[in-house]
């Protein structure tokens, strides 16, 4: 038999009777006298002689004594099989092998070994272990096992399942079944993502990444909750936010992420206006600071606030517009530690509740539910109207349609909960925005649900530990920097949007630069506002921003400078007049 010898490992022997129990492993060492193998012993590091004097076993050394090259070392292993009962004629196996042959054998193989049975074999069996599974069980060849594991490290379980069937199709060379493709699997990622420990390990571990950690802001342990509260931000993030939302030009979405970890995960994002993504032609979005806690009330969230509003003047508050779902906290902390910022609300979101709410409380059919949903939300409906006098108008209609439906439910009215809840809220944090050009019109906070597909698929759609996601989140938010900052060299995704191609750089010169001037120039890039339109103009009391036409008001093909001059009668048209 081929024998598998692994160095520091012990060797194996390969059959297809089934499981073997742990059996006695015995060592034999021979030297070669006159043509005759003699047994030898070793007893306190000599080699000696076994002879019975006075019926005990008397050890006389070697003289002398034999070098290895000279001796013959054999190994022997026995084994009795499970399934087989216990007696005397009980399956045993016994396998011999060679690990050390003196220089007169060379014929002697040290790679493979003879074993043999004896008794009475009991036929194959299910595994001693096994349950569920009744089949009979054989062994997984050694370099069958062996490859499924390196197969196993770059590819799926079924991917692996399908190209081993393909590949052969002898039975003893290919995986048992799925089932041991999978724990192959699972303890490959147990090797790899060793746990951090319970839940208060990883609490120890992430308060000591506060010192050392770029993206560990704050760990804040709040009266009358048994878990503290993380809040994840490094100095770009709070660079971004003042440059992009702080100016108003784009909005700060804030959602709540669920099944991540034994924690909840709260991220901001908004869109990065340096730089547009090649085949969308869209701004990327961008992680902001992003918040972990267990528990989701105003005193939680306003401690996430607190910490971004640290970093912010209140100049930058006042610009910031952040959108997020109808959840109550979000409102309170955000009014609370964000005062002067706007303060807007998904479409999306008010239209699944305003849906939820006429099917489940007041029971409007199915027809009647689209038709309010859309003369609220649709593309025809208030929130898109931006005339007052034309709001006004299909207010009144609505109003009439939802009078004329109340009256054929029953007792559960919508006409309270649009009056008294449902349009206060569409004034003052979906309309107003909308007329004073802060948000569009219809904005959603889809941004977000994109943030936490990323999370998610980052973490394998599986539940990860504490610290090992703050890891992941970090590479994400890494991966993102450096990714935009290829744009300056023209390559990777995205390209300079057009108020940023001041810092476009030919990708030739940028190779020959040193990495201290590289750095300099990311740098620049991350940190820059970006430059308006060459000709954009803006009032002296700073209320007004226009583009300047310089070219209005010419003829067409005019290639002149403008010019007052009166106009004049050709000479031609004069004559003929006289």
């Amino acid at each position: 038999m081929k024998m598998n010898k692994i160095k520091w490992k012990k060797s194996e022997f390969w059959d297809d009777c089934g499981t073997w129990a742990n059996g006695t492993s015995l060592s034999y060492t021979f030297l070669e006298r006159d043509g005759k193998l003699v047994t030898i012993h070793k007893r306190q590091g000599l080699y000696c002689t076994e002879k019975v004097v006075d019926k005990q076993k008397v050890h006389e050394p070697l003289e002398p004594q034999p070098d290895s090259s000279e001796l013959l070392i054999l190994k022997r292993l026995y084994n009795t099989l499970n399934a087989s009962e216990k007696g005397p004629d009980q399956f045993r196996r016994r396998c011999t092998w060679v690990i050390n042959r003196p220089l007169s054998m060379p014929h002697l193989s040290l790679d493979n070994a003879l074993v043999e049975y004896i008794g009475q074999f009991p036929g194959r069996k299910p595994h001693g272990n096994s349950i569920v599974n009744r089949d009979v069980y054989i062994r997984t060849k050694t370099n069958v096992r062996n490859n499924l594991k390196e197969e196993l490290k770059h590819h799926s379980v079924k991917a692996v399942r399908n190209k081993m069937n393909i590949q052969t199709k002898d039975e003893h060379s290919k995986q048992r079944n799925e089932k041991q493709l999978r724990n192959i699997k699972h303890i490959q990622k147990k090797k790899t993502d060793k746990p951090s420990g319970n839940a208060a390990d990883q609490i120890i571990h992430v308060e000591e990444m506060v010192k050392t950690h770029d993206m560990v802001y704050s760990v804040k342990h709040l009266k009358g909750l048994h878990h503290p509260v993380v809040t994840l931000l490094n100095e770009q993030q709070i660079t971004d936010i003042k440059r992009f939302c702080g100016t108003g030009r784009t909005v700060l979405g804030v959602d709540k992420t669920y099944n991540l970890g034994d924690f909840h995960v709260t991220p901001t994002v908004f869109k990065d206006l340096s730089v547009i993504r090649q085949e969308t032609q869209q701004h990327p979005i961008t992680f902001g600071p992003t918040f972990i806690h267990t528990n989701s009330n105003a005193k939680t969230y306003s401690s996430f606030f607190h910490d971004i509003a640290d970093n912010l003047t209140q100049e930058e508050i006042n610009n910031l517009v952040i959108g997020s779902d109808e959840e109550k906290s979000f409102k309170i902390a955000i009014e609370r530690c964000l005062p002067g910022a706007t303060h807007t609300l998904c479409t999306r979101h008010l239209r699944q509740n305003t849906n939820r709410y006429l099917e489940d409380h007041v029971g409007y059919p199915k027809q009647e539910r689209q038709q309010i949903t859309s003369a609220i939300y649709g593309e025809d409906g208030l929130t898109f109207t931006g005339d007052m006098d034309a709001f006004q108008y299909k207010l009144e209609r609505l109003n009439e349609k939802i009078e004329t439906l109340d009256s054929k439910v029953g007792d559960k009215k919508f006409k309270p909960y649009f009056s008294d809840r449902l349009l206060p809220v569409l004034k003052s944090q979906v309309i107003e925005p909308c007329n004073k050009g802060k948000i569009e019109r219809g904005w959603t906070n889809n941004n977000c649900e994109s943030a936490n597909h990323i999370l998610k698929s980052a973490t394998g759609w599986k539940q990860t530990d504490l610290p090992k996601f703050i890891n992941l989140f970090n590479d994400i938010v890494k991966g993102e920097n450096i990714e935009r900052c290829r744009a300056i060299c023209g390559r990777g995704d995205f390209r300079l949007h057009d108020t940023f191609t001041h810092h476009q750089t030919d990708i030739d010169k940028w190779s020959n630069m040193s990495e201290e001037t590289r750095s300099n120039r990311e740098k620049k890039f991350l940190s820059d506002k970006g430059r308006s339109h060459p000709n954009m103009v803006t009032s002296t009391n700073g209320n007004r921003t226009v583009l300047n036409t310089p070219n209005a008001g010419k003829k067409p093909n005019q290639t002149k400078r403008k010019r007052s001059e009166r106009s004049r009668t050709p000479s031609a048209k004069r004559v003929l007049l006289a």
